[in-house]
């Protein structure tokens, strides 16, 4: 696994984990910024890629 794929897995698992745990209601594009992500529609790819569903699914 090269370094950049472990990033963007540990980058990837913080995203998902603040979606989860968030007692606010954040906005994709809130939580897309704080992960390191440029925008939102790349955080929506990561998350449509890495588990198969749609944001509002999770």
């Amino acid at each position: 696994m090269s370094p950049k794929e472990y990033s963007n897995i540990i980058r990837f698992q913080r995203a998902l984990s603040i979606i989860r745990n968030s007692d606010e209601n954040k906005s994709l594009s809130d939580i897309a910024f704080e992960c390191g992500y440029y925008d939102h529609a790349h955080l929506s790819n990561e998350i449509k890629r890495n588990t198969g569903m749609a944001p509002s699914q999770i």
